[in-house]
C-alpha cells in the first residue's frame, strides 16, 4: 500500500499500522479479539488519527509554535523519571525519536491552545436558557452535613465497647469539642469525624435512618450499625428539590466554555481537512 501525503508530506505505513496495533492491544485487552472487519476498521480510524495530527503539526509549525529545546528537555526529565524511576536521569529515554515525538505534542498542545482561546466565555443569557431547559439535571435528593464518632467491636466485647462509646458522648455533650474528641478517640478520626454532605444511600440504613430524622444541632442517642456504635451530630440539611440558578451557575458556565471550545477546535480542524491536499507517493 502506498504512503499517504498530505500537503506533500507522506505519513509512513509503519506509523499507521504500529498506531493501529496499539489500538487493537488496548481494545482486546479485556478478552474479546476483534474480527477482520472490525481490524480493518480499526486500521482506518488510525489512519483518519494520524492525519489529523499531521495537519495540526504542519498548522502549528506555520504559525512558528515549534518549542524550544527547553521545553523538550523539561518534558523529557518528567518521562525520565517514569522511564527508570531516577529523577532528573534521560539514558533510555533522551533518544531523537523521542525528541521529535515530544516536540510535536508540545506544538499540537499550543496550537490547540491557540484555537481554545478564540471560544468566548458563555453570556448570562446563555446560563439561564441552559439552566431553564435542562432544570432537572440540577435536582438534588435531601442531603445532611454530618459528623460522627464511632468504636468498633467484636461480638464478646459490645457491653464494654456501648459503655466506652456513651462516655464519650457524655463528654462531648458537657462540652468537649466534637471534633477533638473524634479525632483523638474514633476509630474513623479522619477530619475529625466529618462526613461532609450526603445523600440516603450512600450509608448504611441504620446510619440514614438517625441523621435524616435527627434534630440540627443536636447530639444523637448512641445508636448501632455493622461497623460499631456511633453518635453524630447533624451540622445542616437540605430539602430535596431543583437547586437554585446561583448555586448551579459556575457549573454550568465551566460545561458550556468547555464545549465553546470544542466547538472551536472541531471547526479549526474542519478548516484544515477541508483545505488539506491528500494523495500518495508514486
Amino acid at each position: 500500500m502506498k504512503p499517504v501525503t498530505i500537503n506533500g508530506e507522506a505519513l509512513p505505513q509503519a506509523e499507521v499500522r504500529s498506531y493501529a496495533a496499539n489500538m487493537r492491544s488496548e481494545r482486546e485487552a479485556g478478552g474479546r479479539r476483534l474480527n477482520l472487519e472490525e481490524r480493518v476498521a480499526l486500521h482506518d480510524e488510525a489512519l483518519r488519527i494520524l492525519m489529523d495530527r499531521m495537519l495540526m503539526v504542519q498548522e502549528a509549525r506555520r504559525l512558528s509554535f515549534t518549542p524550544k529545546d527547553a521545553e523538550i528537555d523539561a518534558v523529557l526529565s518528567q518521562w525520565a523519571q517514569r522511564f527508570d524511576g531516577v529523577a532528573g536521569c534521560r539514558a533510555g529515554a533522551d533518544t531523537p525519536e523521542s525528541r521529535e515525538e515530544i516536540g510535536r505534542r508540545i506544538m499540537i498542545d499550543k496550537l490547540l491552545d491557540s484555537w481554545r482561546a478564540a471560544a468566548r466565555r458563555p453570556r448570562l443569557a446563555e446560563l439561564k436558557d441552559y439552566y431553564r431547559i435542562h432544570k432537572q439535571q440540577f435536582y438534588q435528593p435531601e442531603t445532611v452535613h454530618a459528623s460522627h464518632i464511632v468504636c468498633h467491636f467484636e461480638a464478646a466485647t459490645s457491653d464494654d465497647v456501648r459503655d466506652q462509646i456513651e462516655n464519650l458522648r457524655a463528654r462531648v455533650s458537657a462540652g468537649e469539642e466534637f471534633g477533638s474528641v473524634a479525632a483523638q478517640q474514633s476509630d474513623c478520626p479522619e477530619k475529625h469525624g466529618d462526613l461532609g454532605w450526603f445523600a440516603r444511600g450512600v450509608m448504611v440504613d441504620e446510619f440514614d435512618d438517625v441523621v435524616f430524622t435527627a434534630p440540627v444541632g443536636e447530639l444523637t442517642p448512641v445508636f448501632r450499625t455493622e461497623f460499631g456504635f456511633h453518635f453524630a451530630l447533624v451540622h445542616a440539611r437540605k430539602a430535596a428539590g431543583i437547586r437554585p440558578f446561583d448555586e448551579v451557575r459556575p457549573m454550568i458556565e465551566e460545561a458550556l466554555w468547555l464545549a465553546k471550545q470544542d466547538q472551536e477546535v472541531g471547526r479549526a480542524l474542519a478548516e484544515l481537512q477541508a483545505k488539506a491536499v491528500i494523495g500518495s507517493e508514486a
